[in-house]
């Protein structure tokens, strides 16, 4: 059979014809997973040994060619990904040495070899992509143990791509260690991504394991390590639509930094501490080209990817900084826009265009939950018409479950906005319905501000309830409140629970009594509490003649009373660093990028 065969392939070398090799190669690959995939048979085919393999001898290289049994079609924006790693072939010991080049192997020849040449993926004979030797372009200074590159895909059809190591025309081949080879250990195709992922070793092995990373990022490298990190992908290959973007820090010494790109900053006074930090497509120009992100020498992620389509009144994913200085413009509804707390994805942030709206929305519910002399009734247009509500507002699920449930049992005619909170909150899981048509609660919380109140006041607002939002998602934050609220001094439990009552407050509502206290505590800095509570609302207390008699003794020179600052100034410190070690946030603080208004 060899022999005929070999006969055949004679006859066809002799008429013209083709005797291509083709095998499914060792290394595995992955299709894309689309309806419009599922027909495809999932073969990649290999037309040489070294191709099947995925292996190119460094001493001798050769090309690596690749095709499919019939073109692939993507319906998306996709990329090719390629993984692999450096290895030594002419060793059982191809280990990696403290993220140096293999073991056994000449620095000096790798360097060398990564100087004079190039690997080079070549797609269906439209684009080539430069595959990286090691992480240098970024900054790295050891040879991460492996790499998986994604290149972008030049037309939503593929039909074959080659990969090559090449020297440039003219140049001379220097001397290297032809142990060393270029070994394929995976092709995938993937959805289009621009960025790098760098998975770390454990300590005392601080080399990087693994390199994800992509055409178009870069970092500065005239600046050392830690230089801005820049993203910039031609206009061909970044399309029309928005990209999300995520950055992962990793740790380290905590630095100013930020995102700045077509206009458009975002900073970031605590550097990229441990975890992620989000900005979504919506905080962009409609072409985020290029992105430039500074202090990021701890970034362990960025990746801009397609956002998942966000149409009204799905909320939109954000820190509460970029909520306060979100263009306006960009609205998806002129009355209100949704966000969801990036950071704490069961809390939604309502910005409303002004008062009249919020009111429409959450007035009613502010006297179903919090209001003395109200609660658990729902109250008529015509009762509230003369009444005074909140600036902003924060519920948590079970009294919103509550008031939509009495909404529905007693047929209570709602606004066409409070309809509409319901909907988004049921859509959000705040909420949930049984088959029966029971309203019960979800998990999370709902708090909103208004574009109507002054910029200084709304940077007020979004830390006092955002604190609130995360007292009621928190079992922890709840305890820690109690306990400072027990060991308050009798003096100012007394005072802080008349100014409540003055304000409104169902100061019979413990839960309700405490959770205020605290956001008041930390609504502004620290240093700024003592004053507030023993100046500004004690002064308020004072003008009532029958109420100032929970006030302890007053500094007439200073107009405080000192007790009060005293006592207020250590809740609002205790408070402040509970935030602060828990989150990563601080009185008067409850975002991690800073806003236009605060800069």
């Amino acid at each position: 059979m060899k022999f005929l065969c070999g006969l055949l392939c004679l006859w066809l070398s002799l008429t013209g014809g083709a005797c291509e090799y083709r095998e499914e190669p060792v290394f595995p690959f992955f299709p894309p997973e689309t309806e419009t995939a599922a027909a495809f048979d999932g073969r990649l085919y290999a037309h040489s040994k070294a191709s099947r393999e995925g292996i190119i001898p460094l001493g001798k290289p050769v090309p690596l060619e690749y095709s499919f049994q019939d073109p692939l079609f993507l319906p998306f924006d996709a990329s090719l990904e390629i993984a692999y790693r450096i290895v030594r072939r002419d060793r059982e010991d191809a280990a990696y040495a403290g993220g140096d080049i293999p073991a056994g192997s000449n620095p000096a020849a790798f360097y060398a070899l990564r100087a004079a040449y190039r690997l080079v993926l070549r797609i269906d004979r439209e684009a080539a992509w430069e595959l990286p030797w090691d992480g240098s372009f970024l900054g790295l200074e050891s040879l991460p143990q492996g790499i998986a590159y994604g290149a972008p895909l030049p037309a939503s059809r593929l039909d074959r791509f080659t990969i090559s190591c090449e020297a440039p025309a003219g140049e001379a081949v220097p001397p290297w260690d032809d142990g060393l080879a270029f070994e394929v250990t995976a092709i995938r195709i993937i959805p289009r991504w621009y960025g790098f992922v760098l998975e770390r070793g454990s300590p005392p092995r601080d080399p990087p394991l693994f390199l994800r990373a992509t055409p178009f990022v870069s970092a500065d490298m005239d600046s050392g390590r830690g230089g801005p990190v820049r993203i910039d992908p031609l206009p061909q290959y970044a399309g029309s639509g928005g990209w999300d973007l995520f950055l992962q820090g990793g740790g380290g010494t905590a630095r100013a930094s930020a995102v700045a790109t077509g206009g458009a900053r975002y900073e970031y006074p605590g550097g990229f501490g441990p975890g992620w930090y989000f900005l979504p497509a919506e905080a962009f120009p409609p072409f985020p080209s290029p992105i430039i992100i500074t202090g990021g020498e701890d970034l362990t992620a960025v990746q801009l990817v397609r956002p998942p389509e966000r149409s009204f009144p799905q909320a939109i994913p954000a820190d509460p900084g970029l909520i306060l200085d979100y263009d306006q413009e960009r609205w998806r509804d002129r009355r209100y826009e949704v966000f969801r707390w990036d950071r704490f994805p069961s809390i939604l942030i309502f910005d409303t265009a002004d008062l009249a709206v919020q009111d429409r929305i959450f007035k009613r519910l502010a006297f179903f939950v919090e209001k003395t002399g109200y609660t658990g009734r729902l109250m008529t247009d015509q009762e509230m018409a003369d009444l005074r509500g909140w600036n902003a507002h924060d519920y948590r699920a079970e009294d919103l479950a509550a008031f939509f449930e009495t909404a529905r049992k007693d047929r209570f005619p709602l606004t066409t906005e409070e309809q509409e909170l319901g909907e988004i909150l049921l859509e959000a899981g705040i909420l949930e319905q049984s088959l029966g048509g029971t309203i019960r609660a979800g998990a999370g919380a709902v708090l909103s501000l208004s574009r109507e109140s002054p910029d200084y006041l709304r940077s007020r607002f979004m830390a006092h309830e955002g604190f609130h939002g995360l007292f009621f998602i928190d079992e922890d934050f709840q305890e820690f409140c109690r306990r400072r609220w027990r060991e308050l001094e009798a003096p100012a439990r007394r005072f802080i629970l008349s100014y409540f009552d003055y304000q409104g407050y169902n100061t019979k509502d413990s839960y309700l009594v405490i959770n205020e206290y605290m956001a008041h505590c930390i609504q502004q800095a620290a240093s700024q509490a003592g004053f507030y509570f023993g100046g500004t609302l004690a002064g308020r207390i004072y003008e009532s003649s029958w109420r100032r008699t929970v006030l302890p003794p007053r500094d007439e020179a200073a107009g405080t009373w000192p007790d009060l600052v005293r006592a207020f100034s250590r809740e609002a410190e205790a408070l402040s660093a509970y935030v602060n070690r828990r989150w990563g946030l601080a009185a008067g603080r409850v975002s991690r990028i800073l806003p236009e208004i605060q800069r």
